[in-house]
């Protein structure tokens, strides 16, 4: 399978998309090649007319006004359409539209995800999920932190400040305390809907599932531009499938 990127040559963000994506024996031009098996325009304003092969476009957000015909034209033009999020795929065709998350550029790449806990652990209640720590500390990326009661209130600021998110694992709560702490240092906080976290601007989760998933789509190994470009390579050999049992 050959991919061939149609994208810009710029410096801009387009560009460094088209540049971080890894498709083995790839292609790139500003113009579509009617002899690969697909052709992935980056972004989807590219698509002027069917080239003859697969046609996918990136499809980044919808302008409002006379530039929404474009991108449901280019829509319609292509075999099929990949969305940046999901607010993007709700105005594509949801029979042929998949969601791309895209990870940071590669400087952003590699560093491991701190996260932290806060809280003495009550054996007469398991109230505070503790035991969810080892759970998410064997997600490959991520260390923790648990300061479990024996840490120095004058040590707590600085333990905060060391975190790249705290996260609350309680069901049941007053508070909790650590979360206004935690936002007082500037450190982001991921919480359950318990006591007033969610009166506080924090990452939401409903669940261990859900926590977890929250946690791995915040690490950004050194190769998650291969990784991307692989699942979007499955994609498209699955479209390629389809075309030749059509």
């Amino acid at each position: 399978m050959r991919v061939h990127l149609v994208a810009p040559r710029d410096g801009w963000v387009l560009d460094k998309i088209a540049s971080s994506f890894e498709f083995p024996g790839g292609t790139r031009a500003r113009t579509p090649d009617p002899k690969a098996d697909i052709n992935f325009y980056i972004n989807y304003a590219l698509l002027k007319r069917p080239s003859g092969s697969l046609d996918v476009g990136l499809f980044t957000h919808k302008h409002p006004g006379p530039a929404a015909e474009t991108w449901d034209t280019c829509a319609a033009m292509s075999h099929h359409c990949v969305a940046m999020c999901r607010k993007s795929a709700d105005e594509l065709p949801a029979d042929k539209t998949s969601i791309c998350l895209l990870p940071p550029f590669g400087r952003f790449l590699g560093r491991s995800l701190k996260l932290g806990f806060v809280g003495r652990e009550y054996k007469s209640s398991p109230r505070k999920r503790f035991e969810w720590i080892n759970t998410i500390a064997d997600i490959p990326g991520v260390t923790c932190d648990w300061a479990n009661g024996g840490t120095p209130d004058h040590d707590l600021p600085e333990f905060y400040r060391s975190l790249d998110y705290l996260v609350i694992t309680a069901e049941r709560e007053g508070g909790p305390m650590p979360l206004v702490e935690a936002l007082a240092m500037g450190t982001p906080v991921i919480a359950p809907d318990v006591g007033f976290a969610w009166d506080y601007p924090v990452i939401r989760y409903e669940g261990l599932p859900e926590l977890k998933r929250i946690v791995r789509n915040l690490v950004f190994p050194f190769d998650a531009w291969e990784r991307t470009s692989e699942r979007l390579g499955m994609l498209f050999e699955t479209l390629l499938e389809r075309k030749a049992n059509a």
